[in-house]
């Protein structure tokens, strides 16, 4: 089964960017198909797969997802200016690290 995956870059706690990456098996692979895209940033990434059809998830914020271009290097300003928020990881969330 596929699935989109949310990684995130950091370096010394410093945010060095996210990438969204759609049809993946593992974490594994959304690193791989990001490497290959040349889009990472280096330093320690950490992501966790999400579906953009999740119904739990408000409309709204699906849609900013949905938005979101994938296998690009977004900054933080990018995500803000779209109104996705980021932050620490909420508490409870299992993350599948690199």
């Amino acid at each position: 089964m596929t699935t989109s995956y949310w990684v995130s870059f950091a370096t010394a706690g410093r945010f060095r960017g996210l990438v969204l990456v759609d049809q993946c098996e593992t974490i594994s692979d959304a690193l791989h198909r990001i490497s290959c895209a040349g889009v990472n940033p280096g330093g320690q990434a950490a992501g966790f797969p999400f579906d953009p059809n999740d119904r739990r998830v408000p409309i709204a914020e699906r849609r900013r997802m949905k938005q979101l271009p994938r296998l690009v290097l977004l900054s933080r300003a990018a995500l803000m200016a779209s109104g996705i928020k980021i932050g620490p990881p909420v508490k409870g969330a299992r993350l599948d690290r690199a």
